[in-house]
């Protein structure tokens, strides 16, 4: 495995186990094409989450938002 993909999965690893403490069910995907790497499903509305990589070991949970229009 690349250090580059492992360095990337380290933190959605992370992600998910933070998410699923907070009780919430996680959606993994099949491909890497989506501009996101995992669905959270908080009960009315699934988000899009994208993980990114940080040298500290915790998990920093942040909405961001970006309107690209």
């Amino acid at each position: 495995m690349r250090d580059t993909q492992r360095k990337g999965n380290i933190p959605v690893s992370q992600a998910i186990a933070s998410f699923t403490q907070m009780g919430y069910d996680i959606v993994l995907l099949l491909t890497e094409s989506a501009s996101y790497d995992l669905l959270v499903d908080i009960g009315l509305e699934i988000k899009r989450i994208q993980v990114r990589y940080c040298s500290s070991n915790s998990v920093d949970l942040r909405r961001v938002h970006s309107n690209s229009k």
